[in-house]
């Protein structure tokens, strides 16, 4: 019966335009700043992402050292950010949409849409 996916939406207003969150969820010096856990990057790798750029991360959950891995799937410049997210034994897929909230654009929405496999099988 395929693969059973878990999935949860949350969106928020930024105080910021665009372009600035923009690089807040893809410039790597940025990312460690905001993603839970993260403590530095663990290789170089490039500062506008792209299909196929691979971001490792230094990451301690609960004490425990693992490696915090993004891969970008697809990358619309100020739009949408689709990778797909590894760290442990956990993956998903992680999709941000960015869109102005104001006619001035100096407010930003951000929707966050995460995908990850069910692993509890169907009763």
């Amino acid at each position: 019966g395929g693969v059973r996916l878990i999935t949860l939406a949350m969106a928020a207003v930024v105080a910021a335009p665009r372009a600035s969150v923009w690089s807040a969820l893809t410039q790597p010096e940025q990312v460690i700043h905001w993603r839970p856990g993260v403590t530095g990057l663990l290789a170089e790798a490039p500062r506008d992402p792209a299909p196929g750029r691979l971001l490792r991360l230094r990451c301690v959950l609960q004490d425990v050292p693992v490696v915090f891995e993004e891969l970008t799937l697809e990358a619309a410049r100020e739009e949408r950010l689709r990778s797909e997210v590894r760290f442990g034994l956990f993956r998903c897929e992680e999709t941000f949409t960015l869109t102005a909230s104001d006619p001035d654009g100096g407010h930003t929405r951000v929707s966050l849409r995460i995908s990850a496999p069910s692993e509890t099988p169907p009763s």
